[in-house]
């Protein structure tokens, strides 16, 4: 298909964090907004399922807390299209995360983290 097409989503957060052995607790509200496209690569048979997943993610702190607080997320991928009704892709995600809770300690507040992951969708 020619079509343009992007996904994106809203999403409002409420997130609690207890301290085990302790009696401390945390509580913060965040947004998060997330921006994706897949391109599809050209060609016949079976380049013509392989696709390249790409999303952004935004993290927004709402309220005050002593959890961490993502900045950005980036994350590629690459998936496989065998019909019309059955995706699957695999993807790395880049984190940029500012660390709030232990900021004082830090020379260099952010932390970069790397993660996979594998997803199978249907339609």
């Amino acid at each position: 298909s020619n079509k343009f097409q992007l996904v994106h989503y809203v999403r409002l957060e409420e997130r609690w964090e207890i301290g085990l052995g302790s009696n401390e607790s945390a509580f913060s509200v965040r947004a998060r907004y997330m921006l994706g496209k897949d391109f599809y690569l050209p060609g016949k048979f079976l380049t013509s399922r392989i696709y390249i997943p790409v999303f952004v993610e935004f993290f927004i702190k709402l309220s005050r807390g002593a959890q961490f607080n993502d900045v950005i997320r980036l994350t590629p991928g690459l998936g496989y299209k065998p019909n019309q009704n059955l995706r699957f892709h695999f993807d790395l995600s880049y984190h940029r995360t500012r660390d709030t809770a232990v900021q004082g300690f830090k020379s260099n507040p952010y932390t970069d983290i790397i993660q996979e992951s594998c997803h199978l969708s249907t339609f």
